[in-house]
């Protein structure tokens, strides 16, 4: 149960790292500036509750 968590833990940090920055790129793109800091700013807070809580 344990590797398996872990497992996930890993896939979810690797698909962030790969997902957030296009994210990033298109709310910024789409938003210009400050509203997409917010967004991103949330979403990378949220993130980081998510792998502490675990």
């Amino acid at each position: 149960m344990n590797s398996k968590l872990r497992a996930l833990l890993v896939f979810s940090i690797l698909l962030a790292s790969t997902t957030l920055p296009i994210l990033y790129t298109y709310t910024v793109t789409l938003n210009e500036g400050l509203p997409g800091r917010i967004v991103m700013y949330r979403l990378y807070r949220a993130l980081y509750t998510i792998l502490a809580g675990t």
